[in-house]
């Protein structure tokens, strides 16, 4: 029931981030720092493990996001690189500047992808099965995708089978609207002569 429940919840997050493209305003969002607060709360997951989890490395990047769902990005990813890292393994976080794009990825000494999946991972329903390398139902990674879809980012791996996986996603820099700061200081001057 549990699972049927995290499903259906998984849908709507799709169905939701489709219907909201490009219609949300976005604002700042340092991805350091939503960084670090979502590995420290995932920490004891990578305790466990005896997975090693540092702070993440790079300058403090603001993008133009909306906050929880730049957040859920982290979780998923974060979440797949403690499941699929074996005891004792390591994930590593960077953050840093791209052209237009803030990124982040996250990288794991895991069991990695098989180069015949790297093209689906990020497709509904397409999981491979790390027990017997069969395609199962997961949403995580479509998620994923299209969370950086409606903010005008992109998510892509790169990944070696026994060696590790690297997720990177890219979100446009936060630029405040031009148009907003004119109309501002034009309305401040104003204010300023009456």
């Amino acid at each position: 029931m549990t699972r049927l429940s995290a499903l259906v919840d998984n849908l709507i997050t799709l169905s939701r981030m489709e219907s909201m493209w490009g219609k949300r305003t976005h604002a700042a969002v340092d991805l350091k720092e939503l960084a670090e607060e979502t590995m420290e709360q995932m920490n004891l997951l990578a305790v466990e493990k005896e997975i090693s989890l540092a702070r993440p490395e790079g300058p403090n990047v603001v993008v133009a996001g909306d906050r929880e769902r730049l957040k859920q990005i982290l979780v998923n990813l974060i979440d797949n690189a403690i499941k699929y890292t074996r005891d004792g393994g390591e994930i590593s976080v960077s953050v840093g500047v791209e052209g237009e794009n803030g990124f982040v990825a996250v990288e794991d000494s895991g069991i990695g992808i098989d180069p015949a999946h790297q093209e689906r991972v990020f497709d509904r329903f397409y999981r491979v099965s790390p027990d017997r390398g069969e395609v199962g139902a997961g949403l995580g990674l479509a998620i994923v995708k299209s969370i950086c879809q409606a903010h005008g980012g992109t998510a892509s791996v790169r990944s070696v089978p026994e060696i590790g996986s690297c997720f990177k996603i890219e979100i446009p820099l936060f630029a405040p609207d031009k148009k907003m700061a004119a109309a501002e200081s034009a309305a401040a001057s104003a204010r300023g002569i009456s």
